[in-house]
C-alpha cells in the first residue's frame, strides 16, 4: 500500500503546487519526498519519473486544446508531430522529477544513513 500512495500523493501535491508555483517546485517537491519519505533508490526514482511524466503530460495536453502550440512547437523542432511535442514536454517532467527524486534519496542516505549503496 505505501508503494501505491507514494506516486499518488506526488502526482496531487505537484499539480496542486504547479497551479501557483514555478515548474521547478516540481523537484523540490520530489527531493523532499524522497528525503523524508525514505522510499529506497528505485521507488523514488520511478514514482517521481511517472508522477513528473503524469503532471507535465496532463498540463500541457489541458494548456492545448486546439493543439495549435504543439503543431508550431513540432514546426520548430522539425516536424514533430502534436502528441510528440506533449510526450516531450511530459519526458521532461518526468527526468526533473526522477532525478530529483533520487537525489533526495541519496542525500538521505548520505545524511542520516552514512552510507550509500
Amino acid at each position: 500500500m505505501k508503494t501505491l500512495l507514494y506516486p499518488v500523493l506526488l502526482i496531487v501535491i505537484i499539480f496542486l503546487l504547479q497551479l501557483f508555483l514555478p515548474w521547478w517546485i516540481l523537484a523540490v517537491i520530489c527531493f523532499a519526498a524522497a528525503y523524508l519519505y525514505k522510499p529506497g533508490f528505485w521507488l523514488s526514482f520511478a514514482s517521481a519519473f511517472i508522477a513528473g511524466f503524469t503532471v507535465w503530460f496532463i498540463k500541457s495536453w489541458l494548456s492545448d486544446s486546439d493543439g495549435h502550440v504543439a503543431m508550431l512547437t513540432g514546426n520548430i523542432l522539425g516536424g514533430l508531430s502534436p502528441i510528440s511535442v506533449l510526450l516531450l514536454t511530459g519526458f521532461t517532467g518526468a527526468l526533473t522529477g526522477g532525478l530529483s527524486g533520487l537525489s533526495g534519496q541519496m542525500i538521505n542516505e548520505l545524511t542520516i544513513n552514512k552510507k550509500l549503496l
